[in-house]
């Protein structure tokens, strides 16, 4: 008999809903329950992803299998517990103050597949990388497999999930095989954050194995993949970089959000790099809005870009530090020391150019220019410069000049009057 109380059956849920997912269409799975010398593992078999729950606290007698809906169930909620009956599995749970009960056919169990001989050691973050590329990959097409996720090895060690809008390259990893293979792309969870995680390889599966997880990934040996080393920009090709702060990092998601557009992830936003990082966007046929990134550094440029905002949502999400400008209309790449991601860029005219926002409240202007100080005329050497003639300024009072003025005016009349009294005296 099996007994599993809420706590267990919410543990199996969260570590195999996952793998169900990942499961083509059709009759749900079974999780069979197994007894070890350790307690019990719970399988699930999900077609290109098998995975193996430890579960050291359950005890159990015998295998049995349970089918998924009833883990997803009243029953799964409340805890249970199973017993094999006749030709098919008793179900009893509590429900309220009422005992319920149902018989469910019983589901055969697949055999693990094969370990792997061999195994290398990862950071934790390995699982996170895996569901970050998973996040990223795409729809297949007739050229890529893009609904995978590739896993570069020899000596590369790198995880790569793409789209064909964007790409994500994770790396600072140990896989222990020469080449490329491709895995489905699957979000693997584990209880907590893993300390590390162990990975393998088959012939047929790659097997990562952390916190009593153990996930068998089935390869794509037929499936083609974009080059990542040929998409993501060479440095040489960057007209500017962003460095953003720690408080722009944080602070992306609201500034993106006051932006007309809002929190969309495909409305258009425009980074313009000169002697600061400005961000632009108009939306429903309302007046542009800039805003300047706080704790930016900008490098080189000028460079301006359009592309939608989701993008650089997630590279601040990520932690992504440096943003870099290839050019109009080409890729906009955003990484760190481990961890690259590359998105496409908007046709160069879609661009919101500053003059747009230049009446907007709020708009950052540009500084007014300086004029150039005059040129001084060149001196001829051994040539004396004519002095001008002395120049007063005007409106000045020459006081000595009125005085002197003034005396001379006093002895002229004076003569004046003297002659006129000697003519009068003569009459």
């Amino acid at each position: 008999m099996l007994t599993l109380t809420a706590a267990h059956a919410r543990r199996v849920r969260a570590a195999l809903k996952p793998v169900v997912a990942a499961r083509p269409r059709g009759h749900p799975p079974a999780v069979a329950f197994a007894p070890t010398g350790a307690g019990t593992v719970a399988r699930l078999d999900g077609g290109e992803v098998y995975a193996a729950l430890d579960l050291p606290d359950v005890p159990l007698d015998g295998p049995i299998a349970v089918p998924w809906p009833v883990l997803t169930g009243p029953a799964g909620a409340a805890g249970f517990t199973a017993a094999r009956t006749g030709a098919g599995v008793e179900v009893r749970w509590r429900e309220g103050n009422a005992d319920r009960s149902q018989v469910v056919p019983a589901a055969p169990a697949a055999p693990p597949p094969a370990e792997p001989t061999a195994w290398a050691d990862n950071p934790g973050d390995l699982l996170v990388a895996l569901a970050e590329a998973a996040g990223q990959a795409g729809e297949p097409s007739a050229r890529f497999a893009l609904h995978r996720v590739q896993l570069r090895g020899g000596g590369r060690g790198q995880v790569v999930g793409t789209d064909q809008k964007a790409l994500l390259v994770w790396g600072g990893f140990d896989f222990p095989w020469p080449g490329d293979v491709l895995v489905p792309a699957v979000r693997l969870v584990t209880d907590g954050k893993p300390a590390g995680v162990r990975v393998g390889r088959t012939d047929r599966h790659v097997v990562l194995a952390a916190g009593g997880l153990t996930a068998w990934l089935a390869t794509d040996p037929a499936g083609r993949y974009p080059d990542a080393a040929g998409v993501v920009p060479a440095d040489a090709a960057v007209r500017a970089w962003c460095r953003l702060g720690a408080e722009a990092i944080r602070g992306m998601p609201a500034v993106l959000a006051g932006l007309p557009g809002g929190a969309a992830a495909d409305a258009p936003v425009t980074l313009d790099l000169g002697a600061a990082a400005v961000l632009r966007a108009a939306a429903g046929g309302g007046p542009p809005r800039e805003a300047a990134v706080a704790d930016a550094a900008v490098a080189g440029g000028p460079a301006r870009v359009a592309f939608d905002r989701g993008h650089l949502r997630r590279a601040c999400r990520l932690g992504l530090g440096e943003v870099g400008v290839t050019g109009p209309g080409r890729p906009v790449v955003a990484r760190d020391a481990r961890r690259t991601l590359v998105w496409v860029a908007h046709d160069p005219a879609l661009a919101v150019e500053p003059a747009a926002v230049g009446g907007v409240r709020g708009a950052a202007r540009p500084p007014r220019p300086r004029r150039p100080p005059p040129v001084p005329t060149p001196v001829k050497h051994g040539r004396p410069i004519p002095a001008g003639p002395a120049t007063r300024p005007r409106f000045a009072t020459d006081v000595p000049a009125l005085v002197g003025a003034w005396r001379a005016g006093t002895a002229w009349l004076g003569r004046l009057v003297r002659a006129a009294r000697r003519r009068a005296a003569d009459d």
